[in-house]
């Protein structure tokens, strides 16, 4: 169940995480003056058509098939 605090949040089972920030600090190009998380349930993701997750559930084996 979802808290509200980010820092709890990202530790619950099989939520998605995405970071916008800055790359200048690790080599990057980009600097910018602030750093937003979010933490997203039942996240689906597809990269050149492959499904990866389908509503939080890892669908893509290790083979890539």
């Amino acid at each position: 169940m979802l808290t509200g605090n980010v820092l709890e949040d990202e530790k619950i089972q099989a939520p998605s995480m995405s970071h916008f920030a800055a790359s200048a600090a690790i080599g990057g190009t980009i600097s910018v003056p602030i750093h937003l998380d979010a933490v997203v349930t039942e996240a689906s993701l597809t990269i050149d058509g492959v499904a990866v997750l389908e509503a939080g559930r890892l669908v893509l084996n290790a083979s890539g098939d």
